[in-house]
């Protein structure tokens, strides 16, 4: 509700408000639901960090689980946030390795597509 003192405050400006009022009032009215910029970057790196990570010690255990619990298995790991994978693994304390390892794929299913596309 706008009261007397706000309406002229507004009129004393002219009609028009101060720039940082207007970003302000342009960030508070998007919709809680939208993800926010930094979102898009670091999802995919996130989850591609955790899916070789999930690849590494579901191949380490492949000979001993069958195919209910590989599935098991792997549903539990994609559960788990790549933070809880990196301190439950000890094998997976080398950042770097994982970071390559991912681009490596990356760059591997991107070629697939490139020759799926070209034949």
């Amino acid at each position: 509700m706008i009261t007397r003192t706000d309406n002229a405050e507004y009129h004393r400006l002219d009609g028009h408000l101060p720039m940082e009022i207007l970003e302000l009032i342009t960030d508070y009215a998007q919709p809680l639901y939208r993800k926010p910029n930094h979102y898009f970057a670091y999802s995919p790196l996130l989850s591609g960090m955790k899916m070789v990570i999930v690849n590494n010690i579901l191949k380490q255990h492949v000979q001993s689980l069958d195919n209910h619990r590989y599935r098991k298995e792997r549903t539990r790991l994609l559960v788990k946030q790549t933070g809880e994978l990196f301190e439950d693994i000890e094998s997976s304390r080398n950042m770097l390795v994982d970071i390559r390892a991912m681009i490596k794929s990356d760059w591997e299913s991107r070629n697939k597509i490139k020759s799926n596309i070209q034949a």
